[in-house]
């Protein structure tokens, strides 16, 4: 059975500090990965 989760609306506008991604992802180089996938919705995907 599939199941969808739905953007909230209370999350209307998300801030991205991107220092700490940047960061999050110099800890996991060479980690192992799993790839997935996710569905977002267009304006979320132009936002990223």
């Amino acid at each position: 059975m599939k199941k969808y989760s739905k953007r909230l609306k209370t999350y209307e506008k998300i801030d991205f500090d991107t220092k700490e991604i940047i960061a999050g992802m110099s800890r996991l180089k060479g980690a192992r990965r799993k790839p997935t996938s996710l569905a977002l919705e267009e304006e979320l995907l132009e936002e990223l």
